[in-house]
């Protein structure tokens, strides 16, 4: 049966990953290349603590864009 349902699906299974969200972020609020960037390291860091490993992607993504564009001096989510 998993076989099958793997099969149906073309055994493309991953789970959502927060850089994804993150790209997704970026792109609906048009950020540009510096901020993105200081958002995917903020991410990063992200993984070198245990207290975010139950957070959800979608949230940490979220906060990380949040975080670099204050960092970035953007007051404004559509920069």
């Amino acid at each position: 049966m998993e076989r099958s349902l793997l099969t149906n699906v073309g055994f493309d299974i991953n789970v959502p990953i927060a850089y994804r969200f993150l790209r997704r972020y970026a792109k609906c609020s048009k950020t540009n290349m510096q901020v993105l960037t200081l958002a995917r390291y903020v991410l990063e860091l992200t993984l070198q603590h245990y207290a975010f490993v139950h957070r959800s992607a979608s949230l940490l993504a979220a906060a990380s864009l949040w975080l670099a564009k204050k960092m970035a001096d953007y007051h404004e989510w559509v920069g």
